[in-house]
């Protein structure tokens, strides 16, 4: 293959046009084969992570996401009030993705403009609560994954903690 690039790069091309399509071609379909191999492994493992998590207590099973409250919170919240949250996103092995409070972020919306995936188990929490959301690759990021941090097939782990709400403002 770096034989190919180099003969590119010179202008003198050792390989017919057809013999280049089929190289081409071949390499493809191997990457092709390769990803769906690791798609698939992701998969199995995830099912299992899945099935770990059904089994601990407190954990619903909802619209296809498993969630288990880690701290109910005080005060009720309700589907209008600004809600702040921290998110904290991790492949099932325990590799963080993305880490909203080590970076000092966080994210306010209304309540109900949350994602469903978010959005059903934040409804459960009071103010300051937080939820560990275990959510398979159909509800994530499927079968393409979002390279190069998370993988295809990726079974994803959220840590989330509302940070405050408050009531929508007056218009």
């Amino acid at each position: 293959m770096l034989q190919g690039i180099e003969d590119a790069f010179r202008g003198q091309l050792r390989l017919g046009e057809q013999e280049r399509n089929k190289a081409l071609f071949d390499v493809s379909q191997q990457v092709f084969q390769n990803l769906n191999k690791i798609e698939q492994k992701n998969i199995s493992a995830g099912k299992k992570y899945q099935q770990a998590f059904a089994r601990k207590k407190d954990v619903v099973f909802k619209e296809g996401v498993y969630s288990r409250v880690d701290y109910l919170g005080k005060g009720k919240i309700s589907g209008n009030d600004l809600v702040t949250v921290v998110i904290k996103e991790m492949l099932t092995d325990g590799t963080v993705i993305n880490d909203m409070e080590a970076k000092d972020q966080a994210l306010t919306q209304k309540l109900d403009a949350y994602p469903p995936v978010f959005r059903e188990p934040l409804k459960r929490l009071q103010n300051h609560g937080s939820v560990t959301l275990v959510v398979p690759p159909e509800k994530a990021y499927g079968s393409k994954g979002l390279p190069p941090k998370i993988p295809p097939g990726a079974t994803m782990v959220y840590s989330v903690r509302i940070v405050d709400s408050q009531p929508e403002p007056a218009k």
